[in-house]
């Protein structure tokens, strides 16, 4: 056990802190944040009342209907997951630990 007593990680500064940790990766932060824009956008169109949603689009039965903003509001939220996704693969491709 003694020889595990004074390692460190593997690439490390002097004052011990991890490499590329320090400095914020600005376009990750842009996009994560284009990403959760857009998710709460399409939400906020998914949460519009009846009479507001547009003209119809598909009309499964009697109570349930697709109208426009249903439509932009899925597509708007999918856009919103794409970006996020995208923005953990490029923090994850820059990641040098």
């Amino acid at each position: 056990m003694d020889e595990y007593v004074d390692r460190r990680f593997a690439r490390s500064t002097t004052r011990g802190e991890l490499t590329g940790l320090m400095t914020p990766n600005w376009s990750v932060i842009a996009l994560s944040a284009a990403g959760v824009i857009f998710i709460l956008l399409g939400l906020l169109a998914l949460a519009i009342s009846g009479a507001q949603e547009g003209d119809l689009v598909w009309q499964l039965n009697s109570t349930h209907a697709m109208h426009w903003m249903d439509i932009a509001g899925l597509f708007t939220a999918a856009i919103g997951v794409a970006l996020t996704w995208l923005s953990g693969q490029l923090w994850k491709s820059q990641i040098s630990i």
